[in-house]
């Protein structure tokens, strides 16, 4: 597993939540998975857990919510470097 931090600049929505999620700092954990019967350790990525702020009056409370790869790629091809 690892865990990333997303910066978002840009409101964004997710097909899990119910409502667009404001900009700010998101963490999200990557599970992995190893890739046998190669020479070289390699992984490859199967699944993803946002956890989001539970809102502007609770910010240091969070809840993980399962995404898609995809959603994940999405929201993270908003990050500017």
């Amino acid at each position: 597993m690892s865990r990333v931090t997303l910066e978002l600049s840009h409101p964004f929505n997710l097909a899990a939540f119910d409502r667009e999620q404001p900009a700010g700092t998101y963490i999200a954990d990557v599970d992995e998975q190893p890739i046998e019967g190669l020479t070289f350790l390699a992984t490859r990525r199967v699944g993803a857990t946002l956890y989001s702020p539970a809102g502007s009056d609770q910010t240091n409370c969070r809840y993980a919510v399962p995404i898609s790869l995809t959603e994940l790629d999405a929201i993270t091809a908003q990050i500017t470097p």
